[in-house]
Parts: C-alpha cells; structure tokens; sequence
C-alpha cells in the first residue's frame, strides 16, 4: 500500500509540475484537436484552436460607422478622449446561469472589432471544462489586443464572471477600460421604453427586432444539452443569437456616440443642441451631463425647458430650468439664472416645482444681488399662487425670515 501511494504522489507531483500538459482522455491518450475528432454534425465554421475549444468567425457592416468616423482614430464621447477603431473590442459572454459566482460557468466569448466600418465577430466556444485554461488564455490574448471594452451589463456581469473564471485557473485577469452601454441605455431611454433589455433597445431605438430568436433564459439549458448529447444542433441558435449581439453593440455604440455628439459644444452652453433621428430623454442626459461636471448639460436642459411639446413632460421643462438655474449660480452668472427663473416660475405657477424654482429666486434676489426687499415681493406674490401644495410651508418660513432681513436693513439704513 505505501509504494502504491509513493506512485500515486510522484504522479500528481509531475502534473502540478507541468500545468500546461495537455489533457488526457481516461484511458491516458492524448486528446486530439484534429477536425476529425469533432462530434458529429458539427458546422464546418467551428474551427478547433485548442483541446475542447471552438472558434466561430463572422463578419459584417455596422450601420452608421463609416458615416461617423471615415478615420481610423476619432474623438469619442463615451472614453472622452481620442481613440483608434482598433483600441475597441465589443464583447459578449453566455454562462451556464445568471447568479454569477464560482459556480457559474462562462462557455461562449464573442470578442467584436471594427475595421473599415465592417465587425469582425471572434466567438470562442468551450466544448468541455477540461479546456477551460487553453480557452481563456484565447480569449484574453484576442481581447488584450484593444485598450477599451465595450459591453452591455458587463461591468457588473461579463467582466466579474471572467475575471472569476481567470482567478481560478491561475491566469491575472485583464483590468482594461470598460465602458457598458447598459447605464447610457438607461439614461436615454428608461422613461421612453419598456425596458431596456439589448433586445428591446435593438427594436426601439436601432430599429432591427429579432423576429426568430432564441430567449436568453434557454441558454444554459442549451449548453448542458450539447454536453450531454454532443450534439451542435442545440448551440447554433446560441451561436447566432449571440453574434447578433456583439453586432448589435457596435451598432448601439454608434448611436450613443451620434447622440451625445448632437450635444452643444463646450463653451456654447446656452445654445440648443440639434436632436438626431433617434428619440431619447434629454432631460435624464442633460441632469447627468450637469451632474458629471460637464457643462454641456446645462446647454441641453435649457433647451429642455424652451421645448413645449407633448414629447416633454412640463414637469421636465421646470425641474430643467431648476437645475439650469442652480448650474448658473454656481458659475458665477446671476443674471443668466435669473432670466430662466423669472420665466419659469410663472410658468409652473400650477405645479408643484412653483414653490421650487421661487425659493431659488428668492435665494438668488437674496444672497447674489443683495436684494431681500425684492426677494420678500416675490415670496408674497408666490404664495398667493401656492398655499394649495404641500412644500408651501417652504415659502411661509422664507418669507418670516426675509421680513426679519428687510426690517433689520431698514434699521441699519435709519
């Protein structure tokens, strides 16, 4: 029994020693990567590049790219920088579940990249787990070629599974800019769509439905079908459903980047942007533009407040013209924020945001043109218009304290 474990040691300490041995079968043969030893019914576009590791390449045009970006490096948005077509790669991962976790496994990779205005789709399948390591290092190598991802929901998916999956095959996962176009999803059309799942925004905003196409909740049952019965017919519609993806990203970047590029210019933020062929939510843009510290925003909700139309909520219109007026404020231009609140208080004389953008005017009458007899007029007239609404209480205090401030100037001025 002892020399049969000494054996049984020796052996696990030559394969620790050599990590990248290639696997075995149980019987101890070598596991070939010849197309011959494909299962059967196998499409001729899966290529084996590795022990249990398939390669599907596609390619086709990107809607918009070439009209956007006739050169090869070009200012984008979304990096705020300068960048070249190769630096981005558009990826997609499809998992055995949708928790996450050391659990889950990542079995298909599609790694996306432009050239001329054409994607070029490199998707990497995992025929079985013992491939995993050969697989990553695959698909790390296709995707260190570029500096910036491009996913959606990857940030808080994708990514995090890869980098699991990295850790527990001992290979450093890749830290790369990442850019997931879910969050601009969600701030320019979660009030206009359903929902802002890649397949709703491909129909409402890219205009391409998916009219056959595999739900994403049948994926991983997919996946252990094919292990199971070895048989490709039930991972084609994977394959596909998730090409389309990653050429749907690309398409969606192009649209997000057209978008935020209509913006008004820095330096011109009082100036409406133009609005693109796509319908999205100025007022969301413009507050998280403002928000972020970029002054465009300020340009796109002024414009937000000068639009009447049914597209535009009145309740937008005056929290815009609230914000514009804040954002003016603190750029040092009182007379900017007091031409939008003098328009737009009276304007939201039957909304709730009345009380609002008074309290802003008188803080501005106030304390930035030292002017708190004015302030104390326009809190009076104010609640005439306003005692009906809950946040009138705001302006009773407002106006006992300016009545304070008036007579203590009088005093002074005696």
């Amino acid at each position: 029994m002892g020399d049969d474990l000494y054996r049984r040691l020796k052996r696990l300490k030559t394969v620790r020693a050599h990590p990248r041995a290639r696997p075995t079968g149980r019987s101890g043969s070598r596991v070939s990567s010849s197309p011959d030893d494909r299962p059967a019914a196998v499409p001729d576009s899966w290529r084996i590049v590795a022990p249990h590791v398939y390669e599907i390449r596609s390619e086709e045009s990107i809607p918009g790219w070439s009209r956007r970006w006739r050169a090869d490096a070009f200012h984008s948005h979304l990096t705020g920088r300068e960048v070249r077509a190769a630096d981005l790669s558009f990826i997609d991962c499809e998992t055995t579940g949708l928790s996450g976790g050391a659990g889950t496994l990542v079995f298909l990779v599609g790694v996306g990249r432009v050239t001329a205005g054409r994607i070029e789709v490199v998707q990497y399948l995992l025929a079985d787990f013992p491939g995993e390591r050969d697989y990553l290092e695959l698909v790390l190598d296709q995707i260190g070629r570029s500096t910036v991802w491009v996913s959606y929901n990857g940030k808080a998916f994708d990514a995090r599974l890869i980098e699991t999956r990295c850790v527990m095959n001992a290979i450093a996962p890749p830290s790369p800019t990442h850019i997931d176009l879910l969050y601009w999803a969600r701030r320019l059309w979660r009030r206009i769509l359903p929902d802002c799942s890649l397949s709703t925004v491909e129909s409402g905003v890219l205009g391409c439905p998916r009219d056959a196409d595999i739900p994403g909740i049948e994926i991983p049952d997919r996946y252990f079908e094919y292990l199971k019965k070895r048989d490709a017919g039930a991972l084609e519609p994977v394959v596909e459903h998730h090409r389309r993806d990653i050429a749907s990203l690309a398409h969606l970047f192009v649209t997000v980047e057209e978008i935020l590029a209509t913006v008004a210019a820095p330096g011109s933020e009082t100036d409406g942007p133009a609005i693109p062929a796509q319908r999205y939510d100025s007022y969301q843009l413009g507050r998280w533009l403002l928000a972020a510290g970029d002054p465009r925003g300020a340009g796109l909700l002024q414009s937000v407040f000068d639009r009447s139309s049914e597209s535009i909520g009145a309740e937008d219109r005056y929290a815009a013209a609230y914000l514009v007026a804040r954002h003016h404020r603190r750029t040092g231009r009182p007379d900017l924020a007091e031409a939008v609140l003098a328009d737009a208080w009276r304007a939201a004389e039957s909304s709730a945001w009345c009380v609002h953008l008074v309290v802003e005017y008188a803080k501005l009458l106030e304390h930035d043109c030292r002017d708190p007899a004015r302030a104390l007029e326009l809190v009076v007239a104010a609640r005439r218009l306003t005692d009906r609404f809950t946040a009138s209480g705001d302006l009773e205090r407002r106006e006992q304290r300016l009545r304070r401030a008036v007579t203590a100037r009088e005093g002074r001025e005696r």
